[in-house]
């Protein structure tokens, strides 16, 4: 670990064993509490100490797979920080290239996350946020049925930051609630439509960087995001498609 990402982590309020963590996940992915000890040399007894610390701070994750009992810990996105610590943006602006280049140095393995209830998912939504364009397909009428503020501040969020974003909607979205992020994005925004005899899905698909988010917005609310270059082009590659197939909305 470098002086400067010490000193700059040190500076947003971590002590030495969290710095160790937060990093030590950034660059390993997913990791069990044994893993972590053995590899951040941090003791058993004072382990989840520290977790328990990251996790108030927004900056570490518990993860439970759906076949599993015990639970393993990663780090949350690094952009994340801008978000949750706005009072402290112009020292985070500074450290987050450092650390995102950890957080991209993994191996060559998808890292997946799991998100579960309004909470969770606004922050899948909120990582779109650090990208250029955003390719997406789903149900903008469930969205804003089920979040309608921050549906509306998620657009307007968008088109602060330039954001570009195709999009593909159910038909019934087409009337419902398209108009509404057409008028909010204007330029930024473009549309295709499903054909109408394949009616609603309570499902949203973002794609966005290196990441792949799958939600469901019925009950109950979860989503998973996929973080891997490969899986994220091939989705771009086909939702391309997919637009020069449907009409434009």
């Amino acid at each position: 670990m470098s002086i400067k990402i010490e000193k700059q982590l040190a500076d947003l309020g971590l002590t030495k064993n969290e710095q160790k963590i937060y990093l030590f996940l950034l660059s390993f992915g997913e990791a069990s509490p044994s893993v972590i000890a053995r590899e951040t040399s941090i003791a058993r007894t004072n382990l989840y100490y520290v977790l328990d610390l990251l996790m108030e701070k927004g900056l570490v994750r518990p993860q439970t797979k759906p076949d599993q009992k015990r639970k393993n810990y990663i780090a949350e996105d690094p952009s994340l920080l801008l978000t949750m610590h706005d009072q402290k943006r112009e020292q985070i602006s500074k450290l987050l290239p450092d650390i995102s280049a950890l957080y991209e140095r993994r191996p060559n393995k998808p890292t997946i996350q799991f998100f579960e209830g309004i909470k969770e998912i606004k922050k899948i939504y909120l990582q779109t946020l650090s990208s250029q364009s955003i390719y997406a397909m789903g149900s903008t009428k469930e969205l804003s049925t089920r979040m309608p503020k921050f549906y509306k501040e998620y657009f307007q969020s968008l088109k602060k930051k330039g954001i570009v974003m195709k999009d593909i909607l159910s038909y019934p979205s087409k009337d419902y609630a398209a108009p509404e992020a057409r008028k909010a994005l204007k330029a930024l925004y473009d549309v295709w439509v499903i054909p109408k005899k394949y009616g609603d899905f309570p499902t949203d698909i973002l794609v966005w960087n290196d990441n792949v988010a799958i939600i469901s917005l019925g009950k109950p609310l979860f989503g998973t995001v996929i973080t891997h270059k490969e899986i994220a082009d091939t989705f771009r590659i086909v939702m391309d498609v997919l637009h020069e197939k449907l009409e434009r909305g």
